[in-house]
């Protein structure tokens, strides 16, 4: 090959690459152009978290919060508090620096792969990132804490492979103080992979207590500075999902698509994927990746605990292996029905991937999201919003951080589902009386969304004697006369 040849496959191959790339810019940051509030509810409750952390200056402080974001892992908040000290926008990390994220992330276990497999695997890579169904899904509800923790893993993984024990460890911290269930996989394979390695090492050379004394404290010790960082928060954490975990099949799913949505719509790259994992098995076993693809698909076949979200992280690893027989089979099979083969199934893929991509959309309209982005300005401090329905709720709770918002079993609601029913559909009486347990004042977010789910039952709820229209759009005020006396507070 001379060396004009080389120069034109060198330069197709950074066309490809660019190619490549640009569809994934084309695909995450079209929803940006497209739509004028976020894909997923989740981006209200990050925004309201990103202000609170900023607030304070983790590691060294850390806010005080409510019980339910207690339950989010500080490790995302370390970050976004240092971007917003100097002076990033709150909206930037829910906005193009989010839609940037998962490009990031698709471009980083490129690399990683491209490093171990070779750069037609790494660019094939790349590419099917941009076919993934769940990964589009997880990006679309905002799941930001699980793709930074994704991340941390692909890092610590490609440096823990290296033996590069250091390095390693940093992105294995964050990774666990990121995000729980991504920690929890992330231990559960590197755990298995030490005991594993461990294991061959000692029927190779023989039994080392030196090693396995090592293996020991090596693990305590990151447990520890695990336990030593969360504090408080580690123990209310553990001690609310390892009851949960035991629970088996009737532990919560999760919200996300049920498995056979991605059955119907992921079966290309899932065959590819499996193809490459049996590919992989013959050349060395039990690697970080395979035992996380095994580990994750655990909890998706026995149902465990939040199984439906697992499917994010069996298909993010499981992309790397999809590549490589797809690498594979295009070397070995010469063929063009064998190849058009190969062509047919990507193509398959393709627009599986495009029918989900049409399907998501805003959780809620853009009219609604304008008016909970305008809401803070007109309400006095303390004030109490109650929305109605869950959906709006969590845009109220991110652009509403100083006021009180709560809506049915979520954030600032002091009554129990009974109890909302009661509120929703019960007497004028019934009602009044369930007011009069707030501290006012008290606003009622009355959004599109209440409309369809009660239908007739709106116009009965409206008409009660305790709400008067407000000046801003959804907005209504409870009377003052019909919450807790100032007596009472």
């Amino acid at each position: 090959m001379n060396a004009v040849q080389l120069l034109l496959k060198r330069y197709a191959i950074v066309a490809i690459w660019g190619a490549f790339l640009s569809i994934l810019f084309l695909k995450f940051l079209w929803p940006l152009a497209r739509f004028d509030a976020p894909l997923g509810y989740d981006a209200g409750i990050y925004r309201y978290l990103f202000l609170r952390y900023g607030e304070s200056f983790p590691p060294f402080t850390f806010p005080d919060l409510p019980p339910w974001a207690q339950e989010h892992p500080p490790g995302l908040f370390l970050f976004s508090s240092i971007f917003l000290r100097l002076g990033v926008p709150v909206d930037w990390l829910l906005g193009w620096m989010w839609n940037f994220f998962p490009i990031l992330l698709a471009a980083c276990s490129s690399a990683v792969v491209w490093r171990k497999w070779g750069r037609a695997v790494g660019i094939v890579t790349l590419f099917l990132f941009a076919l993934a169904p769940a990964y589009y899904d997880g990006f679309a509800a905002m799941y930001w804490k699980t793709f930074a923790a994704l991340l941390w893993t692909t890092l610590s993984f490609s440096f823990l492979e290296r033996r590069q024990w250091f390095l390693g460890s940093v992105f294995a911290f964050l990774t666990v103080i990121t995000h729980q269930q991504t920690g929890l996989l992330f231990m559960l394979a590197t755990v298995s992979w030490l005991f594993l390695s461990a294991c061959s090492s000692w029927l190779l050379v023989g039994f080392s207590r030196r090693h396995f004394l090592t293996f020991l404290v090596g693990s305590a010790a990151f447990l520890s500075l695990v336990v030593l960082f969360y504090g408080q928060l580690f123990g209310d954490i553990i001690g609310r999902l390892l009851p949960l975990l035991f629970q088996g099949s009737r532990a919560p799913p999760g919200s996300f698509p049920p498995p056979d949505f991605y059955l119907r719509h992921s079966w290309p790259l899932l065959l590819f994927g499996f193809l490459g994992v049996l590919r992989d098995l013959r050349r060395e076993r039990w690697t970080p990746e395979q035992l996380t693809l095994l580990w994750s698909f655990l909890f998706i076949a026995l149902r465990l605990i939040f199984y439906r979200r697992f499917f994010l992280q069996f298909e993010f690893f499981l992309i790397p292996f999809a590549a490589l027989s797809i690498g594979l089979l295009w070397q070995r099979w010469s063929s063009p029905l064998l190849r058009g083969s190969i062509v047919v199934l990507i193509l398959v893929q393709s627009v599986s991937s495009l029918q989900v991509m049409v399907q998501r959309v805003p959780a809620v309209s853009a009219h609604v999201f304008a008016a909970a982005q305008s809401l803070q300005a007109s309400l006095p401090d303390q004030a109490l919003v109650l929305t109605l329905e869950p959906m709006t709720t969590p845009f109220l709770r991110g652009w509403l951080p100083a006021h009180r918002v709560g809506g049915p079993g979520l954030f600032d609601s002091l009554w129990s589902e009974e109890q909302w029913e009661q509120f929703l559909l019960g007497t004028s009486m019934e009602r009044r009386g369930l007011l009069a347990t707030l501290p006012g004042p008290v606003f009622l977010f009355i959004s599109p969304e209440f409309f369809s789910l009660y239908g007739a039952d709106v116009e009965r709820f409206l008409a009660d004697p305790c709400f008067e229209k407000g000046d801003q759009a959804f907005l209504y005020g409870v009377k003052e006369q019909c919450v807790m006396s100032p007596q009472l507070r």
